[in-house]
């Protein structure tokens, strides 16, 4: 092989005029291991699901926006037990996408953070869905997701069209859109 191909130097310069300065180059080691020590600490923190999650219903007045009928994309249709991913929240239907309105529907959830669940629905024009139960926690399911806890709730939406299920914990928010249709 001809000098100017070679892949690999025989040797590493670590002096002040031609390479790297060692100066250079522990500065280089100490912001990497910083930025390492941050990631990992942040992540720890938001991943960890809460130990003994505390569920609640939303108030009569759920403070988030309504959709916009553009945000709700048609799903396929699927058989019951679908499972649908939305914004920091999953939710397992158990009932055929799409959801009929005027019909109880049982929903399982997922979502992250700590602190207690709060879960509500509106439809574009402000209309809320009716919790008919939950959230009610639960333990020991076969559906996993990881660093989440889980929910069930039924709700009945009382039209067709776009809606917006939002839920929150403290310091953490998900969505998920479904697009109701008429039975």
């Amino acid at each position: 092989m001809a000098p100017g191909n070679r892949r690999w130097p025989r040797q590493v310069s670590i002096g002040t005029t031609d390479g790297i300065s060692l100066k250079d180059v522990a500065h280089g080691l100490s912001t990497c291991l910083v930025v390492g020590l941050v990631t990992v600490a942040c992540a720890q923190e938001s991943s960890s699901g809460s130990q003994t999650p505390t569920p609640s219903a939303p108030g009569t007045s759920v403070g988030f926006s309504a959709p916009l009928a553009s945000a709700c994309a048609a799903l396929p249709a699927q058989t019951p037990l679908a499972e649908v991913k939305g914004s920091r929240l999953w939710a397992l239907v158990f009932a055929p996408l799409p959801i009929k309105a005027r019909t109880e529907t049982k929903i399982v959830w997922r979502m992250g953070g700590h602190g207690q669940f709060h879960i509500g629905a509106k439809t574009t024009d402000g209309t809320s869905a009716q919790l008919t139960f939950g959230p009610e926690p639960h333990d020991g399911s076969t559906w996993y997701v990881p660093n989440t806890d889980e929910w069930g709730t039924g709700f009945i939406f009382p039209s067709a069209g776009c809606w917006r299920v939002h839920a929150w914990r403290d310091g953490s928010t998900g969505d998920v859109f479904f697009n109701i249709v008429e039975p």
